[in-house]
């Protein structure tokens, strides 16, 4: 897998993030590794 697929999956995955833990500063581990 080439290394620019892991940035856009990282951003990608920032961007939900962002939206689902609005507030819940502790569920970032188990979200970004999940």
């Amino acid at each position: 897998v080439p290394p620019s697929a892991y940035v856009q999956a990282a951003m990608h995955l920032r961007l939900s993030a962002q939206k689902l833990m609005y507030g819940e500063a502790c569920s970032n581990v188990p979200i970004y590794r999940g």
